[in-house]
């Protein structure tokens, strides 16, 4: 946005006096901002603050590199302007920590020993190939769709009168690794994944790692007969799941940006379990 200002002058000298207006131009820098927006499938609004990348369109060489930027009213700003008239295209994720262990370029993300249970997050955006520029975006900021990089598994047990749960817990589970994401084709890949016991007594959902289920294992009490300890495993691979469309299927893997309810029911000894898959679209704060 061009902002002009009116500059006004009088000299006042003896026997005489003038009046000077002059207006002046004053294209002055304008701080970048950045907008999310819900987008269908597995993008995300998100409120963390987020680590940006910039480049510039044609040679896809670094604006600035990765920079904080934090929210307020709605939009991310950070110390950084635009250029007069460079197309830009935005790298970014979330949430930003200041742990330096993730770089970006125009091709794609790099991020090393993600937080454990973090909703991590990530885009990038050209405008369609046009790139972003101060005279089109200034005033209303650039749109940014977010991706979740991690699933979010989800368990619910419920019992009868005669079963109290004591643990629930998912067995051999990653929650941290290393994540490397191209952005041409939306590729989310993670090595060195830790595996661990991911205790769902109290808390009903964390975020995973993208893995093959494991086992998740339930211990109970029963009131008839009295038995305490009591316990079972249930192999979440091959689960026959109901999407959002009602459509049955089987998941092997779980994927990015995909939410897995688990429904367990025990009852007189009796397992029921119903699972579903959705897209996951709203992020986590």
């Amino acid at each position: 946005m061009k902002k002009f200002f009116i500059l006004a002058s009088a000299a006042i000298v003896a026997l005489a006096s003038c009046a000077k207006t002059v207006v002046v131009n004053n294209d002055a820098p304008e701080q970048i901002a950045l907008k999310t927006v819900n987008m269908p499938m597995t993008k995300a609004a998100y409120n963390h603050n987020l680590g940006v990348a910039a480049f510039h369109l044609d040679s896809k060489t670094e604006y600035f590199p990765v920079t904080e930027f934090a929210l307020h009213n709605g939009v991310w700003t950070g110390n950084q302007y635009w250029p007069l008239a460079d197309p830009l295209t935005f790298a970014l994720y979330g949430p930003f920590d200041g742990a330096n262990n993730v770089s970006m370029t125009a091709a794609g993300l790099n991020a090393t020993a993600v937080k454990n249970d973090v909703d991590f997050l990530y885009a990038y955006v050209d405008n369609a190939g046009a790139g972003y520029t101060k005279k089109a975006f200034e005033s209303t900021g650039v749109p940014v769709a977010l991706a979740h990089a991690k699933s979010k598994v989800i368990v619910h047990v419920s019992t009868g009168t005669n079963e109290t749960v004591t643990a629930v817990e998912l067995l051999n589970t990653a929650m941290t690794g290393d994540c490397a994401v191209t952005f041409a084709s939306d590729a989310v890949v993670w090595t060195n994944k830790n595996a661990e016991t991911v205790d769902f007594t109290s808390v009903t959902e964390h975020f995973v790692v993208p893995s093959t289920p494991s086992k998740l294992k339930i211990t109970y009490d029963s009131i008839s007969p009295a038995q305490t300890g009591l316990d079972v495993e249930i192999d979440l691979a091959g689960q026959v799941m109901t999407d959002s469309n009602g459509t049955e299927l089987t998941e092997t893997d779980w994927q990015p940006g995909y939410a897995y309810t688990y429904h367990i029911n025990i009852n007189s000894n009796q397992i029921t379990i119903h699972a579903s898959t959705e897209s996951w679209i709203e992020a986590e704060n």
